[in-house]
């Protein structure tokens, strides 16, 4: 299964859940991400950012 999900996932204690339903194939978006997404090298698109 894909997704796209909100990167307040990270925040709200749900990042785990997702990837283990996602089998890590999940695309995060939002500034919330960023920072955890480089770090744990997950897949991540923000257009007003790169």
């Amino acid at each position: 299964m894909q997704a796209l999900v909100t990167g307040t996932t990270v925040v709200n204690g749900t990042l785990e859940p997702i990837l283990e339903i996602t089998q890590e194939k999940a695309v995060f978006y939002g500034i919330s991400i960023a920072g955890v997404a480089e770090l744990l090298g997950l897949e991540r698109f923000c257009p007003r950012s790169t």
